[in-house]
């Protein structure tokens, strides 16, 4: 077990770094018109100009939700328990998990995992986020005093500010423990109005990363709220995660997990509130109603941050569970992307540090067969899995095919792809290599640049065969068929009734006689032609399959 003290200077994703369990403008194809399923929207699909229609927004319990960043949450027994654990200390268990010890007065521990949002809205090239669970417990101010979101500590703590000479957030806060550097980058500055509720002030208006939901928002209809601040309302609770019931960053530990919790909201309270000397906070009742008169600042509550993601740093949306999915690992890996009917959406991030990689030499191998150079990728690990992958891009802008053609063991290589009936040159598709860090189901993936492949003409296929005439003789059979365009050789298989084995023979001609075949027997032949490309065949389509019964 590895043990991480001092996490006033250390932040959750470097203990990621240091566990190695976690660890561009990209060229995206522009597209005519967006590809929805019928059925559901593809697993996987390009984020093209800050727009990405198969998220729904809304915010009610049936709208999209997504996964990013990571926090403790989960109660965790740990393989190997800390011998003398400390409060708040970051840990990593013997099979690599991350745990964190609670701030509470009895130490417990927590699983970091990752961390589900509500999509309150889809506009403007951004999503308007919602933590689907409370996650952490504290304070607007401390001590109780007169109160306006600019100067509250949970603004602070959000973004990862100094807040008084006692309470530092520089380090510790949850902006930096929560994401990495690179959905950091992601995450907008949001203008925050801090509007006013009955007397009480507002305050001036701020410009923050993170930040909680005002007394208006949590009654906007279009964030999946109803209007009605007093009807209790099953789209304004909230569960509080094992972490909450601990204390979370206040060590407050007397809150019930898996219970649904009141939660902050930013805006001031009406009551007891006097000219100057706003004390009050409003906040949402465990019930689901909205309470404008609000609890003391100082009141520890659970909290529940909200952001916008700007998408013009994303690159793909996939199914949270299983939507980047390939099949293996090398040049066959091309899977086709099928088509997925779930809420619930990961992402992959432009990641800087890529910005290195790149694609040389492509050449034609053999059939349908491309080998490349690549440069400046990173190198794969067992605790962070590095891939050189591929898609297929059709006219319309999907992502038709999807795959894993290498593993980089070192910067520089060579990665070979197969296209065999997966790459359509005539229908305009287009195909691209890049270099991705694969998260996992619910986590984010990081990718390079997509790098265009000009893709160089490739063979086609002989033209499927058709039988002229099937001649059945004494145990023996003559096939004849019509010479089939771009092919050189043919494959015969035939097979006798009762059998479900094929067997083949080959000529350079257009028949060929099967001999030493059992009398009075039904004999089913089909053919289909054929050429080398370099060391590869490349085969037609199968004739439709004849019949003939033997003398």
């Amino acid at each position: 077990m590895i043990r991480i003290k001092g996490i006033g200077k250390h932040t959750f994703m470097t203990v990621f770094s240091i566990a190695m369990v976690f660890t561009m403008m990209p060229l995206i194809p522009e597209a005519a018109e967006y590809v929805n399923a019928a059925s559901g929207d593809p697993a996987i699909n390009l984020v093209r100009n800050g727009e990405a229609p198969q998220i729904s927004g809304g915010g009610g319990t049936k709208d999209g939700t997504v996964w990013y960043g990571n926090y403790p949450q989960s109660a965790y027994s740990p393989k190997t328990v800390p011998s003398s654990p400390e409060r708040g200390e970051i840990c990593v268990d013997s099979d690599g998990t991350i745990f964190k010890c609670s701030n509470g007065d009895t130490i417990d521990y927590c699983k970091v995992e990752p961390v589900k949002w509500r999509v309150l809205s889809n506009s403007g090239k951004k999503l308007f986020l919602l933590s689907d669970t409370n996650l952490d417990v504290n304070s607007h101010l401390r001590p109780y005093g007169p109160y306006a979101w600019e100067d509250s500590m949970i603004r602070a703590w959000l973004n990862c500010r100094k807040h008084t000479d006692f309470f530092d957030y520089t380090y510790s806060g949850f902006y930096k423990n929560a994401f990495s550097y690179e959905e950091r980058r992601a995450i907008a500055t949001t203008t925050v109005v801090n509007e006013s509720v009955g007397n009480a002030e507002g305050g001036n208006d701020t410009e923050d990363k993170l930040f909680l939901l005002s007394f208006a928002d949590a009654c906007n209809e279009d964030y999946g709220f109803s209007s009605d601040c007093d009807k209790e309302t099953p789209e304004r609770l909230a569960m509080n995660t094992a972490y909450v019931k601990e204390g979370g960053e206040s060590g407050c530990d007397d809150l019930i997990t898996g219970k649904k919790g009141d939660w902050w909201l930013r805006t001031t309270g009406c009551g007891l509130t006097e000219p100057g000397r706003n004390m009050f906070v409003t906040f949402v009742y465990f019930r689901g109603s909205v309470n404008p008169f609000g609890d003391r600042s100082d009141a520890r509550m659970p909290i529940r941050p909200a952001m916008n993601l700007d998408l013009n740093s994303v690159i793909f949306t996939s199914a949270a569970m299983g939507g980047k999915t390939s099949a293996g690992v090398g040049p066959n890996s091309l899977k086709k992307v099928g088509k997925s009917s779930t809420d619930q959406w990961k992402f992959t991030v432009r990641d800087t540090y890529r910005n290195e990689f790149s694609i040389s030499d492509v050449t034609v191998t053999g059939y349908a067969m491309l080998q490349m150079n690549y440069s400046g990728a990173a190198v794969d690990s067992r605790e962070c899995p590095e891939r050189i992958s591929a898609i297929v891009v059709g006219s319309k802008g999907n992502i038709k095919y999807y795959g894993n053609i290498a593993t980089p063991v070192s910067p520089g290589g060579t990665a070979t792809i197969n296209l065999d009936g997966k790459f359509d040159q005539k229908a305009g598709d287009k195909l691209y290599v890049f270099n991705e860090q694969l998260g996992g189901d619910k986590k984010t993936d990081y990718s390079s640049e997509l790098k265009e492949i000009n893709v160089p003409p490739l063979e086609s296929r002989p033209a499927r065969v058709s039988i002229l005439a099937l001649k059945a003789g004494r145990k023996k059979v003559t096939v004849r068929w019509k010479k089939a365009s771009g092919g050189v050789y043919y494959q015969v298989g035939y097979r006798l009734k009762g059998s479900k084995t094929w067997r083949y023979t080959t000529s350079k001609t257009t028949y060929k006689t099967i001999k030493k075949l059992k009398s009075r027997k039904y004999c089913y032949v089909k053919v289909r032609a054929y050429k080398k490309v370099g060391k590869t065949a490349c085969y037609g389509a199968w004739s439709a399959t004849r019949k003939a019964k033997i003398k």
